[in-house]
């Protein structure tokens, strides 16, 4: 459930901030893309909407979760890119109480 609200805030709220600051562990951040916020903001910029057409979560024990996502990127520019396939860790802050996608270096 996580992830399809993760993805489904992304695109109809755009808070990248928030996000960033609140739901993408440091780990994630330097491990997935480049570690920069500007490049995350203009990734989720050329995306105008997201669809999560599945989600299974593999692994789950309370802390540490494994998810599989099925999602399709509908562009900025046209392109419709489907059913593409991501694995995700998340990873449970029990001091503030959200899952965050975490990524293992």
């Amino acid at each position: 459930e996580f992830a399809r609200w993760y993805f489904t805030r992304v695109w109809n709220e755009r808070d990248y901030q928030n996000l960033w600051d609140n739901y993408l562990t440091p780990s994630y951040k330097t491990n997935v893309g480049s570690g920069l916020f500007e490049d995350y903001v203009g990734w989720w910029d050329s995306v105008q909407q997201v669809d999560v057409n599945g989600a299974d979560v593999l692994e789950n024990n309370g802390r540490d979760a494994w998810v599989r996502v099925n999602l399709t990127f509908h562009m900025r520019d046209g392109r419709v890119v489907v059913n593409q396939v991501y694995d995700y860790d998340f990873l449970f802050d029990p001091s503030r109480g959200p899952w965050m996608f975490d990524a293992s270096p």
